[in-house]
């Protein structure tokens, strides 16, 4: 058992994000083999390198990933193994996040048994079928002391639910309705054990 250098680029919204994105990456595809892969997924933590070649809000070049590898290969040969160091390259674009209602009706109508108040008519639950309902009634009555009858009704479906939409525009857009975040290139780097 001895330790593999290893090095990725990969696209995030913070250092843990790509990270995260990458060690997914190799336990799909490695699985889980007790720390032992040799690939992100045998790293223990995160670690900021200590010399970073840009300002959080610079934009991403070429030169600056020249720059990283010349420093990571420097580096190699003193940092601690089965920690995973990331340096910032800059920034590639930003993720902006809508999050919209979608409101869908059905195109056929579905019968329901519906339970009601015999008095007063309100609803008390409905069922897929004429013996739940008749079930369902007959031990609401006895528990409640309260008439109910049983309906055939018609009802048509309304699905509501919330779409999480996420693209990535290269100008930070000027919106107050939707979360922007700016999205990063990060050098991943280490040794990992094998």
């Amino acid at each position: 058992m001895g330790h593999t250098n290893i090095r990725s680029i990969v696209e995030g919204t913070s250092p843990s994000n790509a990270y995260n994105k990458r060690y997914n990456e190799d336990e799909a595809y490695y699985g889980h083999q007790e720390g032992y892969s040799g690939h992100f997924n045998a790293l223990e933590g995160l670690s900021k390198y200590r010399k970073q070649l840009v300002s959080s809000d610079e934009k991403f070049t070429k030169t600056i990933v020249n720059k990283a590898e010349k420093f990571i290969d420097k580096a190699e040969d003193e940092i601690p193994y089965d920690t995973c160091y990331y340096i910032d390259l800059g920034i590639i674009g930003y993720q902006v996040r809508t999050i919209k209602k979608v409101t869908t009706k059905g195109s056929c109508k579905e019968i329901k048994y519906v339970v009601r108040n015999a008095e007063n008519e309100r609803f008390i639950q409905s069922f897929e079928s004429v013996t739940q309902a008749k079930s369902f009634a007959k031990k609401y009555s006895e528990d409640k002391s309260v008439s109910t009858i049983i309906k055939r009704e018609f009802a048509i479906p309304t699905i509501e639910k919330y779409v999480v939409e996420e693209k990535i525009v290269k100008t930070k857009p000027t919106t107050k309705t939707k979360k922007v975040e700016p999205v990063h290139k990060y050098y991943l780097f280490g040794w990992a054990r094998e």
